[in-house]
């Protein structure tokens, strides 16, 4: 019986301005699934390779940055048959099942099945050690034919297996500065054919057996998140005894794409410092914090908006100062927020009759 794999992968999932919901998950771009067959006569076992890129450079240049390697653990070997092969099972491996006929779900469905022995989603690392292990868009060699489950993680990581957020597929994390990726534990079988013109693995494909085989991945991107702090200063004698509100708009730009828009504020009773920590803004991202009320009897005597960048390794700060201005009037003041397009406004309702 013919013997096919149809690869498939799904494009990015874009940001906009919030985390993503779902990690979309992705085949490799060339799947072997090397089946007993009457294609062109084997050579006899050899040993072959395996060359992994983990993503197209271009389209995620940080992942440069992650020094990324890959765990080869060794699912099952292959018995050379005249033109063809089978698969014998090896430990701890040895209860899985290969479908007679494979498709896309079956062949995701095994290497999650192998995942799952493979590694450990409580201790967030591998239970088994790796048959092979070596370096991203470097040759592994040295490997006899077989069944291998590929794995991507951080050089020196211990903490590098989750799941998606519904739990439904064991994937590997894997971060730079600015992003965090996930991988698809993936199945690569050796040797292999050429695809034929339709993009399609077929044992039956013409053509000599491939046994330096090359992968690409595709991960799913997320982007990292820092933390901003604002530093609130008042300065003077708080000669009234009433509470004063201060009021900042916070935006972040990464990209030219509006990430983050906030606005939040500080009540001081008294004179004295405040310190306010907003979580969750893009690493990356220009953050424009402006004070767009500065207290009914208050001055400001710091510049009344800043800009900083959120950076990976630290929390960065913006830091405003006010002083008392000595008007005590008995006036108020009613503050109302609305959202428009361009962020948050405030409308300010003075009461003169009670002064």
């Amino acid at each position: 019986m013919k013997k096919e794999f149809h690869g498939r992968r799904t494009g990015r999932s874009g940001f906009a301005g919030r985390s993503l919901m779902t990690l979309a998950l992705v085949f490799s771009l060339i799947v072997t699934l090397p089946f007993l067959s009457n294609a062109a006569e084997n050579d006899g076992g050899r040993e072959g390779s395996v060359t992994v890129s983990a993503a197209n450079a271009d389209e995620f240049p940080d992942l440069a940055e992650a020094e990324l390697v890959i765990d080869l653990y060794k699912v099952a070997e292959v018995s050379m048959v005249d033109d063809g092969y089978s698969y014998q099972l090896v430990a701890p491996y040895t209860g899985l099942v290969i479908p007679d006929v494979m498709n896309s779900d079956r062949w995701r469905k095994l290497s999650q099945e192998a995942a799952k022995i493979t590694l450990d989603t409580e201790s967030g690392s591998s239970r088994q050690e790796p048959y092979k292990t070596g370096a991203t868009q470097q040759a592994i060699g040295e490997l006899e034919p077989g069944l291998y489950l590929l794995v991507v993680r951080n050089n020196g990581a211990t903490d590098y297996v989750t799941t998606t957020k519904d739990g439904a597929d064991i994937v590997t994390r894997v971060s730079s500065d600015a992003h965090t990726y996930t991988f698809l534990p993936e199945l690569v079988s050796l040797p292999t054919k050429e695809p034929d013109a339709n993009g399609v693995v077929n044992t039956d494909n013409p053509g000599d057996w491939i046994y330096d085989i090359e992968v690409t991945l595709k991960p799913e991107q997320e982007l990292n998140n820092g933390s901003l702090k604002i530093v609130k200063t008042l300065q003077g004698s708080n000669t009234g005894k009433e509470p004063e509100t201060f009021v900042f708009d916070v935006e972040a730009v990464l990209d030219g794409v509006k990430v983050y828009s906030d606005v939040v504020t500080m009540v001081f009773n008294g004179p004295g410092v405040q310190e306010l920590l907003i979580e969750n803004i893009p690493i990356g991202a220009t953050v424009t914090v402006t004070e767009v009320y500065s207290g009914a009897r208050c001055t400001l005597v710091t510049s009344g908006t800043q800009t900083v960048t959120i950076a990976a390794d630290e929390i960065v700060s913006v830091a405003f100062t006010n002083k008392y201005d000595g008007n005590n009037g008995g006036g108020s003041i009613t503050n109302h927020f609305r959202h428009e397009a361009d962020g948050w406004k405030l409308d300010q309702l003075y009461d003169k009759s009670q002064r």
